[in-house]
C-alpha cells in the first residue's frame, strides 16, 4: 500500500525468458539449478536449520539481500550467463493521485 502517488517496486516477476522455450536460458537454468552437494558438508547449514526451529522467522536468505550470507551460490555461472538471459524482471506501478 502506498499513498496517491506514491510508487511501488516489484522485483521479483519472472521474465519472458521465463515462459518461452529459448534454449540458453534451458542451458542457464540447468547449470544454476545443479544440486551443490557442499551445502550439506558446511555446519553453519545445520545451524540454521535449529535456530528455525526456535524462530520460525529466522532465515539465512532475504529478498533484500541485507546479510553478509545473502550471495549469489553459482558466481561462475551467473557471470557466464548475466549478458545472454534473465529470469527476473522489475515492474514499477504509481498510483493516481485521484
Amino acid at each position: 500500500m502506498c499513498k496517491p502517488s506514491g510508487v511501488s517496486m516489484i522485483d521479483h516477476e519472472a521474465s519472458e525468458g521465463s515462459w518461452t522455450a529459448e534454449p540458453v536460458f534451458g542451458v542457464f537454468r540447468r547449470a544454476a539449478l545443479k544440486t551443490d552437494w557442499g551445502k550439506y558438508l558446511t555446519t553453519i547449514n545445520y545451524l540454521y536449520r535449529v535456530r528455525r526451529l526456535f524462530n520460525p522467522r529466522h532465515s539465512n536468505e532475504g529478498d533484500i539481500h541485507d546479510r553478509h550470507n545473502d550471495d549469489i551460490d553459482r558466481d561462475d555461472v551467473f557471470t557466464l550467463y548475466r549478458d545472454r538471459c534473465s529470469d527476473t524482471r522489475m515492474m514499477r506501478f504509481r498510483k493516481c493521485a485521484a
